[in-house]
């Protein structure tokens, strides 16, 4: 395994830190900060402002950290994301019939908020206080959605992206 070089620890590589840190820090703030009771014009406002700062940030640590911290960061990464060696089915393994019809039953749900949202929206709601709510159940509708995709299995996603081959034969069995 390659090894990264050494930083030199001057200024610039202690600002550079500083600098990535922070850059975080934003994002965690934008998501507490709908919480703390302010008015939600200020509160996207302020998001937004300490968003782009930790964008610029960022981009200025990378600047004084130089490529170091960018082999640093593949390889914390690719360190994480490492695929594991398994062994590839020789047969597709059929889902059983409950297990379909469960999955099946998910991923029509999983649609469901999204009308919903834009129903509630039509009649006047969310009355002020209640946009959480709304936002909660559509992350719930693409919790729903991942959660049937893994009900029904891999036979089932391949058939997903079969639909999106231009040159795909349909095989129909009886």
């Amino acid at each position: 395994m390659k090894k990264t070089p050494k930083t030199k620890k001057g200024w610039k590589h202690y600002l550079g830190m500083i600098l990535f840190i922070y850059s975080f820090a934003p994002y965690v703030a934008a998501a507490i900060l709908p919480l703390v009771g302010v008015s939600m014009s200020e509160a996207v406002t302020a998001m937004t402002v300490a968003i782009v700062s930790g964008e610029v940030a960022f981009f200025i640590s990378i600047v004084l950290l130089g490529k170091t911290i960018i082999h640093r960061m593949k390889a914390f990464f690719r360190k994480i994301f490492k695929r594991k060696a398994v062994a590839a089915p020789t047969t597709p393994q059929i889902v059983s019939k409950f297990r379909h019809r469960l999955g099946v039953i998910l991923l029509i749900l999983s649609a469901l908020p999204y009308p919903l949202s834009e129903v509630a929206m039509f009649y006047g709601y969310p009355k002020s206080g209640q946009h959480i709510f709304f936002l909660w159940m559509l992350v719930a509708g693409d919790a729903i959605l991942i959660a049937s995709f893994l009900v029904l299995g891999a036979g089932f996603l391949e058939k997903v992206k079969a639909l999106f081959r231009r040159n795909n034969i349909a095989m129909i069995q009886e």
